[in-house]
């Protein structure tokens, strides 16, 4: 599925049959497209006119982020620290989505770079809810101890997970150097540069975005231009993403 996601060339039906090989998929993606934001003037029947309705770009995002969801709701104990990876993986694919659709050859990658570029934190989660006493005095690991993991072993991990997985070897360096892009080079830093701007604007939509753009953080702005985006489309993007975490974020 991520391969047809990550592929320019990707048709609907093609999507649209792999959706439908799982059914908790087919019915979240069915719920969303018969939802007030896309609400049409019949309701849809079927994954492919759900799909349909929503169009390419806005199914693949959601294809990726219900199946994250439909991982970290299988996985037990550390319950918040899962569903705050994933509310932060919603704010973080649409702005990465919109910055990268400027940024070629990685146009289409932005629909799958935001949410997976912290793939590794949820090898962590899954390693401490399976592990839950692994502490020298026997106690279930704290919240502190697997933040220091994730942030310690993170973004190795995902590079690691989605190199066999069979992603482009550009793709992965950009996830192990997504909080450090200026130590690579080329496309992949490129694609690194979009990860970090889209997570910083996804924090600061998270923090409260301010509604004059002249008050935009500098550290945000100074990494816009650098991929050339103004104050003016920050402040769009920023927007489109406070819009789709309202239409995608279900908290139970």
């Amino acid at each position: 599925m991520l391969r047809l996601i990550d592929s320019p060339d990707v048709k609907l039906g093609e999507l649209a049959e792999a959706v439908s090989g799982d059914p908790m998929l087919s019915t979240r993606i069915m719920g969303v497209a018969n939802s007030s934001y896309f609400r049409g003037a019949s309701e849809v029947l079927s994954v492919r006119d759900a799909l349909m309705r929503m169009g390419v770009r806005e199914a693949r995002t959601l294809v990726v982020v219900v199946a994250l969801r439909s991982i970290l709701l299988r996985s037990p104990g550390l319950g918040q620290m899962a569903m705050r990876f994933w509310r932060n993986s919603l704010l973080t694919a649409t702005p990465t989505q919109e910055i990268t659709q400027e940024l070629p050859p990685w146009e289409v990658t932005g629909f799958i770079a935001g949410p997976l570029q912290d793939l590794g934190q949820l090898v962590v989660l899954a390693f401490a809810a399976e592990l839950p006493a692994w502490q020298e005095d026997g106690s279930a690991p704290g919240e502190d101890a697997v933040a220091a993991i994730i942030g310690a072993t993170h973004a190795a991990l995902g590079a690691l997970v989605l190199s066999s997985w069979g992603f482009p070897e550009a793709f992965c360096t950009a996830v192990l150097a997504h909080h450090v892009p200026e130590t690579i080079t080329g496309d992949a830093a490129l694609l690194a540069r979009a990860m970090e701007l889209g997570d910083s604007v996804a924090e600061g939509v998270e923090q409260g975005w301010p509604a004059d753009p002249g008050l935009i953080d500098p550290a945000i702005v100074e990494l816009g231009e650098q991929l050339g985006l103004d104050r003016a489309r920050l402040a769009d993007i920023a927007a489109e993403a406070e819009t789709s975490l309202e239409v995608l974020y279900k908290p139970t």
